[in-house]
């Protein structure tokens, strides 16, 4: 049986959320992720009677997409950890009246708070080392804005675009030399090559040299419009980063109760434990067969919906009853069924119905392989519409 969205939501709201607290302080080490992925991939996927665990039919990384780009919605557990850690390295810029910053910066700071954070001593408690371990991640998130100079560091922090640090590796040596950015400025004799000496000195071009000593400087977060930061930010931009948005998440409005949801993307992700799939995992007991129209032939998710001649009589059967556009078959499961999508993809009632037909189709195929009894067309059309009456007006 295929997994419930319920289920779905049941691992997202109660074993993604009971580690919540502990990332929120520490940096889980690769072997509890682990672990915690495990719990959540055997809640998804479930046992079977002998307790063994199922078949895995989607890739875990798929499954931790959001549902724009093609996933299911799941928390990336390592992701949102560093989202929950880099808010304390983020309190500590722009609350410097604040004790904790007072106290820290008095503990890890070599120059009594004057130097950017970033800088501050790597030594220190676990929680520190932690939280500064993200550093680079926190250097490509922000950018600061300049009032006086003095919280930023010059060599480390993100005012020109990018740290000057990275920009200077494998061409000069990175200095050691822990300067604010009025330091720097103050100061141009920077002990660089020459060419990069004259790189800096354009960069400031564009930067105030004129400063403001009774304000502090500020950090922008790139990730929120507002430039505040925010967990779900940083979380949204890095797990959709370099994914293209899908063009199949229609399906989760669809009118029709979320198994049915759950099933359309397993079809559009081709992973639908059909005889092709069973074969690529080694798990394909008979020679191939398709039970639905009785060739000799590997059944897949393309055949078994769309070039089938069963499921195309009970297609049209369907389409004599009620107004429905033919089904287009293409070189993939998904672009046929993007294809067929396409339409009439404003018309929910559409939907409704074309769910309700695979579900119908994937249900009889089931029946006939594993419990040896099978429905004619008439019947089988008959459920379909009113199945999907009946989901359009619940769902």
């Amino acid at each position: 049986m295929s997994p419930r969205d319920e289920i779905v939501t049941l691992a997202s709201s109660v074993l993604t959320a009971l580690p919540s607290y502990f990332m929120s302080v520490f940096l889980l080490p690769r072997w509890l992720v682990d672990a915690i992925d495990k719990a959540r991939k055997r809640f998804i996927w479930g046992t079977n009677q002998d307790g063994k665990q199922r078949v895995h039919l989607v890739a875990w990384d798929k499954l931790c997409l959001p549902k724009a780009v093609g996933g299911l919605g799941l928390k990336n557990i390592s992701l949102q950890n560093r989202a929950f850690l880099l808010r304390w390295l983020w309190f500590l810029y722009n609350n410097h009246n604040s004790l904790w910053f007072k106290t820290t910066s008095k503990i890890y700071s070599p120059v009594r708070g004057d130097v950017s954070p970033i800088v501050w001593n790597k030594n220190g408690s676990f929680f520190w080392k932690d939280i500064r371990s993200l550093r680079h991640l926190f250097q490509i998130s922000t950018r600061s804005s300049i009032a006086s100079g003095i919280n930023t560091s010059f060599w480390y922090d993100n005012w020109a675009g990018k740290p000057l640090v990275p920009i200077l590796k494998g061409t000069a040596k990175p200095p050691r030399e822990r300067i604010s950015y009025k330091q720097g400025i103050a100061a141009l004799n920077l002990r660089l090559p020459r060419p990069w000496e004259l790189t800096t000195q354009l960069l400031l071009l564009d930067f105030p040299t004129t400063l403001h000593s009774d304000e502090y400087d500020h950090l922008i977060w790139r990730w929120n419009a507002d430039g505040n930061f925010s967990v779900s930010s940083f979380y949204n931009t890095f797990s959709t980063a370099g994914k293209l948005s899908n063009n199949l998440t229609c399906l989760w409005s669809f009118k029709v109760p979320p198994s049915l949801k759950f099933f359309m993307f397993l079809l559009s992700n081709n992973k639908l434990l059909t005889q092709q799939q069973l074969l690529r995992r080694n798990l394909l007991p008979l020679p191939p067969h398709c039970v639905m129209c009785n060739q000799s032939l590997l059944e897949d998710s393309l055949h078994l919906f769309f070039s089938c001649p069963f499921a195309n009589r009970a297609w049209q059967r369907l389409r004599n009853h009620v107004s429905l556009p033919p089904l287009v078959e293409s070189f993939s499961a998904r672009e046929s069924l993007l294809a067929t999508l396409q339409q009439r993809s404003t018309v929910l009632i559409f939907q409704t119905r074309l769910t309700t037909f695979f579900w119908a189709i994937w249900q009889e195929r089931n029946n006939r392989i594993f419990r040896r009894n099978s429905r004619n067309i008439e019947l089988l059309c008959n459920w379909i519409l009113s199945e999907s009456t009946l989901y359009f007006k619940h769902c």
